[in-house]
């Protein structure tokens, strides 16, 4: 698998890279197995997995992961308490693959624009409040009825 990696991208100091290759195949293969896991093991007779092979999996490779991983005792007593920790979480992971710095930033720009734009729309208010007087003012006293003891300063 490595060599499908280092024949693909050229560098001379590949070997400087190796852990954090190693470590991100790693993570993508036990992704994409846990993928096949839900979609066609969890919840399905071991008969029923085994006749499913999901494309692009040898046949051979396939009976190996559904008979000898994700039968195991260890495998599905991890499974099971893993199931049993994510119903006792309060409040469910549903950011997707975003880093959660880049939401905490997003969110702060968000609050920073939304409390700079309640700035603005106060001090715009004030100022469309403060014209509207002014042109009211200036009609009044236009058309000189601004004594009229029944007449309304703002209407």
């Amino acid at each position: 698998m490595r060599a499908a990696v280092t024949d693909k991208f050229e560098s001379d100091d590949m070997d400087i890279h190796r852990n954090h290759i190693l470590g991100w195949m790693k993570e993508l293969w036990n992704k994409w197995r846990g993928q096949l896991h839900a979609k066609y093991v969890k919840g399905k007779p071991i008969q029923e997995a085994l006749k499913n092979v999901p494309k692009g999996v040898d046949k051979k490779q396939w009976e190996w992961l559904v008979k000898e991983y994700f039968s195991t005792e260890s495998f599905q007593a991890r499974s099971n308490r893993n199931a049993a920790n994510r119903t006792k979480l309060k409040m469910l992971h549903h950011i997707g693959s975003k880093p959660i710095r880049e939401i905490i930033y997003q969110k702060a720009e968000k609050m920073a624009n939304y409390q700079i734009w309640q700035l603005f729309s106060s001090r715009l208010a004030r100022r469309i409040t403060h014209l509207l007087i002014l042109k009211q003012s200036r009609n009044m006293l236009k058309s000189r009825n601004w004594c009229s003891p029944n007449r309304h300063f703002l209407a």
